[in-house]
């Protein structure tokens, strides 16, 4: 760079051949004393101009040297050619100079300049020792202004010192050729990563100069190709209505101003910065346009408000009491409609109230409850009083929610003053009807007890009779036979008859009336072999009767055998008579 060349040139080239120069004539003139000081000074100077000719031509050798010119020239043959043809215009005009045909070797320069130009710091050190190489092969004969009256060394003197100024300038302008190359390819270069940056920006990347020209588009969000906005004013590709509404912003960012805006573009919603950028004199030439679509986030964003429209709804138009409650402060932070009309405060009156101003409970114990119920869901049953003063019995659903981002205490609240005096009185009415079961239960004893008395009565003073009416008509009829007409004899048989009938009535009753008391004996039964049974008695009771009876095999049940053959023999029996 030029701060590296100018300390090379000052420190290599002039300080250290002085030092050099000025110790090595200093020991020459002791061993040898010159007769003038004129000659120890020219011996001085040409000291001097031969070790810094030496390093301006040693220096750039070895850093040609090291950047491998082999390599390059095996790489880069068409660079090789173009080397040795403009080196061998050179070392022509060079042959024209010291010939005395062109008068003046300041012809030199600019192909110095283009030495440098296309081939950096590489073209001082092939350019000095061409014109180095041609001065010497023409030193005896060599015109002004390099012939030197005082012989062939001071005539190598002004070449040295005609070639120090070369191969210096040289140094010099490659070093500026150096840093405006440094400096343009570091723009490139963050230009390129600008531009990868921006074609890999998920928006979109526009920019306008003063007359709303696109000048660069780029991003993943672009719709088409980016070509076809570049040279465009933005009225040939966004709506004129929707133009008018951006306008207002790029004028203000053409003022200096740094803003952002929402837009719509195609069905996306677009989040656009706007930044202006700063030229030369401090004037706003372009503003620069980032969009960033946030269409899945609206969407997001309106289903999340919707969300929160509807919860909001359930919450306040809820037939239910709902509270939202701080857990660390007790504040009343949120309650619905329900809770207004229940507890008769207004909600500018609750957002007042912590919650132990309604809960009967002692701020300790309750607070301690706000703790519990922080971490679980909880259900308790307390007693909170209302504006008017009244106290109620209510029921408490509760438990931690998350609103963005802080926990709360969601309540749910049910008046169960009326369903606790139900109860109490269900609880008494039930201790009432007790007491009369109690008493009807007795009764029912007791008429239990006359009725095993009227059975017993049955079984003992009705049987007597029924066996005395029906042994003397069966006395009749075998003894007395020939004295009744048959009609006579009808009668009797129908009063035997009923007296039967009678007395399978009683033992009828009897059995009905030990139902109760015999206690049942379950075992597996067979249906079938039973009632056949039954049938088979009926049949004997019945001769006169056609009885026709079917029934599956062995159709089995569990049940006691006594009181199945009961209810067999009844339906049977039935079935026969009717």
């Amino acid at each position: 760079n030029v701060k590296g060349t100018l300390g090379f040139l000052f420190f290599a080239v002039l300080l250290s051949p002085v030092a050099t120069a000025l110790i090595g004539s200093l020991l020459f003139w002791l061993n040898n004393p010159l007769s003038t000081k004129q000659e120890w000074v020219n011996l001085f100077i040409r000291w001097w101009a031969g070790d810094s000719m030496g390093i301006l031509i040693i220096t750039p050798l070895f850093m040609l040297t090291e950047k491998n010119f082999i390599n390059i020239i095996r790489k880069r043959i068409w660079k090789f050619i173009e080397f040795v043809c403009l080196f061998g215009v050179i070392a022509v005009l060079a042959i024209l100079i010291f010939s005395n045909t062109l008068p003046h070797p300041y012809f030199l320069l600019p192909f110095l300049v283009l030495s440098i130009y296309r081939f950096g710091f590489r073209g001082v050190p092939a350019f000095v020792f061409v014109i180095n190489l041609i001065a010497i092969f023409y030193l005896k004969d060599i015109p002004a202004p390099f012939h030197s009256e005082s012989g062939i060394s001071g005539t190598i003197l002004k070449i040295q010192l005609f070639s120090c100024v070369l191969a210096g300038t040289g140094l010099l302008f490659s070093a500026v050729f150096s840093e405006r190359q440094k400096a343009f390819d570091d723009l490139q270069k963050s230009w390129l990563s600008y531009k990868n940056l921006a074609e890999s920006f998920p928006g979109v990347v526009l920019t306008y100069d003063s007359n709303l020209v696109c000048k660069f588009v780029a991003g993943q969000g672009v719709i088409g190709e980016p070509e076809y906005y570049i040279g465009k004013k933005a009225s040939e590709f966004i709506p004129q209505e929707e133009l008018n509404s951006y306008i207002s912003y790029w004028k203000r960012a053409f003022i200096g101003e740094k803003l952002s805006y929402y837009s719509n573009y195609y069905d996306k919603s677009y989040l656009t910065f706007v930044t202006p950028f700063v030229g030369e004199g401090d004037t706003i030439s372009e503003i620069m346009l980032s969009s960033h679509d946030i269409t899945e986030f609206k969407k997001a964003e309106n289903a999340l408000r919707d969300s929160e429209e509807r919860y909001r709804q359930m919450f306040q138009n809820n037939s239910a009491i709902k509270f939202l409650i701080d857990p660390f402060t007790g504040q009343i932070i949120e309650v619905n409609s329900s809770a207004i009309e229940f507890y008769g405060y207004s909600k500018e009156e609750f957002q007042n109230l912590k919650i132990w101003d309604i809960n009967i409970l002692p701020q300790d114990q309750v607070v301690k409850r706000l703790r519990e119920t922080s971490k679980h869901q909880q259900y308790y049953q307390f007693q909170h009083k209302l504006k008017s003063g009244e106290i109620r019995d209510v029921e408490v659903y509760t438990g931690p929610v998350m609103v963005r981002g802080k926990t709360f205490i969601y309540s749910i609240i049910q008046d169960s003053t009326d369903r606790k005096r139900f109860e109490a009185e269900i609880i008494k009415l039930n201790q009432t009807l007790e007491k009369k079961i109690e008493e009807r239960t007795s009764e029912l004893a007791f008429a239990v007890k006359e009725l095993e008395s009227f059975s017993y009565s049955i079984s003992h003073d009705l049987r007597t009779p029924l066996r005395a009416i029906s042994g003397f008509g069966q006395i009749l009829l075998e003894d007395h036979k020939k004295e009744f007409s048959e009609e006579g004899k009808n009668v009797l048989n129908r009063i035997i008859k009923a007296t039967e009938k009678m007395n399978s009535m009683v033992s009828a009753l009897l059995d009905l009336s030990r139902i109760g008391r015999i206690p049942a004996k379950k075992r597996e039964l067979n249906l079938t072999e039973i009632s056949k049974s039954i049938v088979n008695d009926l049949k004997v009771e019945y001769p006169l009767l056609e009885i026709r009876f079917s029934a599956e095999d062995n159709l089995t049940t569990t049940a006691d055998e006594f009181l199945m053959k009961i209810a067999l023999q009844n339906l049977l029996d039935n079935a026969v008579k009717y």
